[in-house]
Formats: structure tokens, sequence, C-alpha cells
């Protein structure tokens, strides 16, 4: 029966890697690492966050969203779906136009 127990709470599992992209945050460096306190580089590294506007997807758990919170300063954070709606923002924003006609 331990072993029963043991199947049931992994499978109900929270972190379970199984949820898909709305399981993720998406974290992205807005600011660079020059001059930054020596636990916050070490935070950036843990993060796999090295140059600016670099985006990294990460697991939404405790121990991210700490890291995350030390950071808040430095990055921006996401989830899946505000990261597709601003994606398909910018690409209608940066859609081709259909060209002018000037009649003279």
């Amino acid at each position: 029966s331990d072993e029963c127990l043991v199947r049931t709470a992994s499978a109900a599992s929270p972190r379970s890697p199984r949820q898909g992209l709305s399981y993720m945050l998406f974290v992205t460096l807005l600011r660079g690492r020059a001059g930054k306190q020596l636990t916050h580089l070490k935070t950036l590294d843990f993060l796999r966050l090295y140059k600016p506007r670099q985006e990294v997807a990460v697991p939404n758990n405790a121990a991210n969203r700490g890291q995350i919170e030390k950071v808040k300063h430095l990055v921006s954070v996401e989830t899946a779906q505000q990261r597709t709606e601003r994606l398909a923002a910018l690409e209608k924003k940066l859609a081709w136009r259909p060209p002018i006609e000037v009649k003279h």
C-alpha cells in the first residue's frame, strides 16, 4: 500500500513537467550584468541569463519564483499566454502593408 501512495502522490504532483507551456515562466534579462552584486550574478547564472534581451523558459515552481524575486529589478517575467499575445501583437505590427498607390 505504501507503493500505491507514492505513485498517486507523484502522479498528482503540481511540479509534473507534463503540463506543457502553461506550466512555464518566460524570463527575459532586461538590464546588463555589469556592476551588479555577486549574489545577483550567480542567480542570473542559475536562471541561464547571460546577455540583455535573452529569454529563457523556466518551470513555475517555488525555487525559480524565489530566484526571479531576487533579481526582479533586472528581469521581465511572462506566462506562456502573455508571451503568445505579445508575440502576436508584434507580428501584426511588423507585418507587410500593401504599397501605396498614387494616381496623378
